[in-house]
């Protein structure tokens, strides 16, 4: 059977194959364990077509491509793979994808299903470009790999490397697009963390080798005006600013400029420029006060900088040139950025600057390396707290914790490992042996395979499921990491291991997905239990208001009966006592009929269609009209108000809700009945301008018998709004009220 399934397949990617080990990944893995569990699988009726009936209605379309048992284990493999699957129409429109996609966007089938994958997942500035691809990829109907950036529900970003194949028609077109994709996001992001690394390592190694110029330059360069120009050259060159410049202090009391870069630097250089020390400008202060000053934004400090050759500056460093305690000079760095110079810059170029300074150059190095061997003690002393309390940590942690050498050979072993993993070992008896002294020998050559692809690679292998065999003989699944252990020179010394055990959370994946078949078939038991139950209230419904309608009419007829035949005997509290009698048992007969109507709405099948709620409002307006012809109500209905449901239900919604708003209306001296839609919030609505409601019961409105008004005041069996809210939710839709006493409701409702 996998022959066939493979060369499916085959035909599938437009590939030629010979084996399973030939076909790309992940589909390789896929084909493995169809090829090792189908007969199995089999046996039990797995691939029958009674289980191929019993498909979630949400395959039914990719089911409907699946016209035979190998397309159906495809399509069963691809559902619980870890790979994301993906399937779309030659528009690109979302036909199905697997558990897998769905848990990494957050969106389900039902919320997308044709609609196109760009609209949804993918972000406005790669649509256009998204849909070039797929647009070669239709057209060319051969696979295109691509990388794109997906959104998720919550508004992340995923990149996802995706494959694809081309599934054509009989008329050799493309009708279905097959992707799979690898969440590559994490790997990325270290890779862009690796990249700013390497370019804040290049920034540090330019500033190192510029710094190792200049002082190569103060040895070699005996000029001072060339040794400056150098210098402010080698610094704008390695650091990218937009100038550099020298200044040295004249008996006139001025620092002169010495040496520019650019053509600023030139021009400055044949005007002689010259700033007062002590002044207001930047070099100025640095000088007088023998100190750097910053100015993170020029415009934005008290010392202003206004130089015309120089009008891009937007941030600037001055450092002071100091030779024997005397500032006899500074140096000027600007650049076209605010805020623009690092703590690493400024030391660097400190370090540039004393340097050309040269009669300190000396004292000021012994300083240096006298205060470096005193952090570097400290550092060390700090490493060495550090080590303690992380093997501390590591012995503490439930977690099995090894290091061993090239050959491995146990190096180390946290506490854990001594107690869980070799409880009658003591580490003196594991020291110095490998897995295989204590393993079967299939687990320890796993082992140690993964051991030698670490030290051959580098690479780490994060988080691997893997069986492993305790020295009790109990399996026991674990989580395992393993990483290269490097020397301080980088060098691969040995591999360090991590693994917890996950024993309890693999026998919950398998008991879930046991559930997972066995759900259908309890769902059908479930709905053959409620039909049967719906059916038994239906007769006790039924037989409940035969049985209570007869004493009713009888007591309804003989009250009638008494007030005419006896009228003469009765005095007037004999019929007043009889005309309560007959309107109460009136009253019941309207409360067991409004108790039918909500029993018949909540059983009722719905038959959705376009309704126009602007036509029924309209009847239903002029019903009321007809029934109060006294009565001068303005009605308000917005036209056109089209919805999907279903036409008899919504009938009823309405009639409630309008003679509801003309029932409260009728003390009002103009009364008006409003519907409407709100585009804002996506409601329609029914308000009237009637005696309202106090919102601290607003809770009850919607309960079976519950009234905020008495008979007397209003009549009514409070049964319409607790249908009217039925209706609605079977509709899917839900519905709230808001009023004010004398400030007349609002019913708002959706669909």
């Amino acid at each position: 059977m996998h022959e066939r399934l493979m060369k499916q397949l085959e035909d599938c990617f437009n590939d030629t194959v010979g084996s399973i080990d030939e076909f790309p990944e992940p589909l390789r893995s896929l084909l493995y364990k169809v090829n090792a569990t189908y007969n199995e699988a089999d046996k039990g009726g797995l691939f029958s077509d009674t289980a191929l009936e019993a498909r979630d209605p949400g395959q039914r379309q990719l089911d409907a491509i699946a016209t035979d048992r190998e397309n159906y284990i495809i399509t069963s493999i691809l559902d619980h793979t870890s790979v994301l699957v993906l399937l779309l129409n030659s528009q690109g429109d979302i036909i199905w994808f697997n558990p897998a996609l769905q848990s990494l966007t957050g969106y389900s089938i039902k919320e997308v299903q044709s609609q196109t994958f760009w609209d949804i997942f993918v972000s406005e500035e790669q649509q256009q470009a998204i849909k070039n691809v797929f647009n070669r990829l239709v057209v060319g109907k051969t696979p295109i790999n691509f990388r794109s950036f997906w959104k998720t529900r919550d508004d992340h970003t995923r990149l996802i490397e995706w494959s694809n194949a081309v599934l054509l028609n009989e008329d050799g077109d493309a009708e279905y697009i097959v992707c799979t994709g690898v969440d590559n996001t994490e790997q990325r992001r270290a890779e862009s963390e690796r990249e700013q690394i390497l370019m804040d390592l290049q920034h540090r190694t330019n500033q190192l080798k510029t710094a190792a110029a200049v002082s190569s330059s103060v040895v070699s360069i005996l000029d001072p005006k060339e040794l400056m120009l150098h210098t402010v050259n080698l610094i704008v060159d390695a650091f990218d600013f937009y100038y550099a410049g020298m200044f040295l202090v004249e008996d006139s009391g001025y620092a002169v400029l010495k040496a520019g870069t650019g053509e600023p630097g030139a021009a400055m250089l044949a005007q002689e420029h010259r700033l007062r020390v002590g002044g207001d400008s930047m070099i100025g202060q640095c000088i007088a006060t023998g100190r750097a000053r910053i100015a993170l934004d020029v415009g934005q400090e008290a010392i202003r900088f206004d130089n015309p050759h120089l009008p891009l500056t937007r941030s600037e460093l001055a450092l002071p040139l100091i030779s024997r305690g005397v500032c006899f000079g500074a140096l000027t760095v600007q650049s076209t950025k605010e805020a623009a110079y690092s703590e690493e810059d400024v030391a660097i170029l400190q370090t540039m600057v004393d340097q050309v300074a040269g009669a300190i150059e000396n004292a000021r190095l012994f300083e240096e390396a006298h205060r470096e061997i005193e952090e570097r003690k400290q550092a060390q002393r700090a490493l060495e707290e550090s080590r303690n309390l992380l093997s501390i940590i590591i012995d503490t942690l439930p977690t099995y914790f090894n290091v061993k050498d090239l050959d491995g050979r146990f190096i180390q072993l946290n506490k854990w490992s001594l107690n869980d993993f070799f409880e009658n070992f003591d580490v003196e008896e594991i020291l110095g042996k490998t897995d295989f002294d204590f393993f079967p020998e299939e687990i320890a050559t796993q082992f140690r395979s993964d051991e030698i692809k670490v030290i051959e690679t580098g690479e780490p292998i994060i988080n691997k499921e893997e069986l492993n065999i305790s020295l009790d003989g109990r399996s026991r699944w674990m989580l395992t990491t393993k990483a290269a252990l490097r020397d301080a020179s980088g060098k691969i010394i040995g591999t360090v291991g991590a693994a917890h055990e996950i024993t309890r959370q693999k026998e919950a994946e398998i008991a879930l997905r046991e559930a997972r078949d066995n759900l259908e078939e309890r769902v059908q038991e479930r709905t053959i239990q409620l039909e049967a139950a719906n059916r038994e209230l239906e007769s006790f419904a039924y037989s409940v208001s035969h049985d209570l309608r007869a004493p009713l009419r009888a007591i309804d007829g003989f009250s009638q009966a008494l007030m005419e035949d006896y009228r003469a005997v009765l005095d007037d509290d004999g019929l007043d006592y009889l005309q309560r009698v007959r309107k109460a048992s009136q009253r019941m007969g309207q409360l067991i009929d409004d108790l039918l109507m909500l029993s018949r709405v909540t059983r009722s099948e719905i038959h959705k269609e376009r309704v126009n709620l602007s036509a029924i409002a309209h009847e239903v307006a002029g019903e009321l009209r007809q029934m109060e012809p006294e009565r001068q109500v303005e009605f308000k209905i917005e036209d056109n108000l089209m919805v999907n449901g279903d036409a008899r239900l919504l009938q009823i919604v309405l009639e409630n809700l309008l003679s509801n708003a003309w029932k409260f209306t009728a003390q009002k001296h103009f009364p008006r009945i409003e519907l409407g839609y709100n585009k804002e919030s996506g409601e329609y609505f029914v308000r009237d301008n009637g005696v309202g409601f106090d919102m601290a019961y607003v809770d009850k409105l919607f309960g079976a018998f519950q009234r905020l008004h008495t008979d007397d005041e209003f009549e009514g069996t409070g049964i319409g709004l607790a249908t009217v809210r039925r209706i609605i939710h079977r509709h899917g839709g839900n519905i709230r009220a808001e009023g004010h006493i004398g400030g007349g409701a609002t019913f708002h409702f959706t669909l």
